[in-house]
């Protein structure tokens, strides 16, 4: 998980908590974010052996073909199967790898940076969120008192005092804080 990704996660979290109080949906919007993060990486996997298979990518297990050798026997066989693999692929399986990192994630890459440019909590908006966010948490401090010692005791705590929170924020609808003035 990225910064951005949590960062952004966090903000529209805390904006929809804002927005109704009492109102917690934090698990539905990790959720769809995992579920979406899932989905993309499910499909960009699938994409990619699929174009290598599509382009002629035919590996043998070195592994099970080297199996029944002794140890010394079994580290060159594998060698020399790894460079068999390697060798005997076509052409275009080269270039379906050379397309993926010159064009495909290039432009997924510019797509993430496009929506990143566009989220929408920013600026004066993202303000109005840290300013109600620092109204939800202030720090409390508390006094203790000190009642009856005798000797060789350590001093009992009883009786904290606690200053009153502060109010509560008013809700808001999120329209209000996507309105520029």
């Amino acid at each position: 998980q990225t910064y951005w990704r949590a960062a952004a996660l966090c903000w529209v979290v805390d904006e929809d908590c804002q927005a109704l109080a009492g109102r917690r949906r934090e698990a539905i919007f990790v959720g769809s974010a995992s579920l979406v993060s899932a989905v993309g990486r499910s499909l960009a996997a699938g994409l990619m052996l699929n174009s290598l298979a599509l382009s002629g990518l035919k590996v043998t297990n070195c592994a099970s073909e080297c199996a029944d050798r002794v140890a010394e026997e079994n580290a060159a066989c594998r060698d020399a199967c790894d460079l068999r693999n390697f060798q005997e692929q076509d052409p275009r399986v080269a270039i379906c790898i050379d397309v993926f990192y010159i064009a495909v994630i290039p432009v997924c890459q510019a797509a993430a940076a496009c929506f990143t440019c566009a989220f929408p909590i920013h600026g004066d908006r993202l303000d109005k969120l840290y300013e109600r966010q620092a109204q939800l948490y202030v720090t409390v401090t508390v006094k203790p008192v000190t009642v009856g010692m005798s000797t060789g005791d350590s001093p009992e705590v009883a009786n904290t005092k606690a200053e009153p929170p502060p109010p509560q924020a008013e809700p808001f609808a999120l329209g209000e804080l996507a309105q520029d003035p």
